[in-house]
């Protein structure tokens, strides 16, 4: 009740990259907003792995919303990737930004990142077509699926964090097929949404982000034995 009263909360926590190659820098960043009718003394704390990495101290004046940034370097902080309990999430790293007043807890973000291991993109199902059956691991199979759209790469309330207990549920249901229509946009313009798009634009080379993003959910599907079809 006093965290409502005070109006005064997290929003939109991201890392800089859904997935990490060979980068020794993981930026993490989250919104601190004040819509309350005075100043309010805040401290935020981010975590990986439920370990603290670093922390901010501001004081927020009324009708305010600012981003709070930090840089942690992988090394100490964040699991190798043959850490045995890392593999077993496929790679998954949950971070969390906390949102602490007067003493008191009265927020928290949590969500996460993938550390790339082709042996986790390796470990999951084959399938292709032949004779107009799809084979699964060699055998012909009737495969069951779903369908999302693009929005996964662009609302802020989609994350590897998200995916991973996604694609979990499917699995759980029997669902081997998670098709993603609407890539093309996000090939051109669309983080910035303008909607003009054609699939010639998949020709050109993809954002960064857009790359890193499809690599964390190649990696989260094959673990969870989840099938990607790619739509233009």
């Amino acid at each position: 009740v006093r965290a409502l009263l005070a109006r005064t909360y997290l929003h939109d926590l991201t890392s800089d990259l859904a997935c990490y190659h060979d980068e020794q820098v993981i930026r993490l960043a989250v919104n601190v907003a004040n819509y309350g009718t005075s100043p309010a003394r805040l401290k935020v704390l981010f975590a990986i792995q439920a370990r603290p990495v670093a922390q901010r101290e501001l004081v927020l004046p009324p009708a305010t919303d600012r981003r709070i940034a930090v840089q942690v370097s992988r090394a100490g902080h964040v699991p190798d990737t043959d850490d045995p309990q890392l593999q077993q999430r496929g790679g998954l790293v949950e971070f969390s930004a906390e949102l602490h007043r007067a003493g008191h807890t009265i927020d928290r973000m949590r969500s996460a990142f993938v550390l790339w291991n082709p042996a986790v993109v390796r470990s999951g199902p084959s399938v292709r077509l032949e004779d107009n059956y799809f084979r699964l691991n060699g055998r012909p199979t009737l495969i069951a699926g779903t369908n999302t759209t693009g929005i996964m790469f662009y609302a802020a309330d989609e994350n590897p964090l998200v995916w991973d207990h996604d694609f979990a549920q499917a699995a759980d249901a029997g669902l081997r097929i998670w098709r993603i229509l609407h890539i093309s946009p996000f090939a051109h313009r669309g983080y910035q949404g303008i909607a003009r798009h054609s699939a010639s634009h998949l020709a050109d080379p993809p954002p960064r982000r857009l790359v890193r993003q499809m690599d964390a959910v190649i990696q989260l599907a094959q673990h969870h034995g989840i099938i990607v079809m790619p739509s233009l």
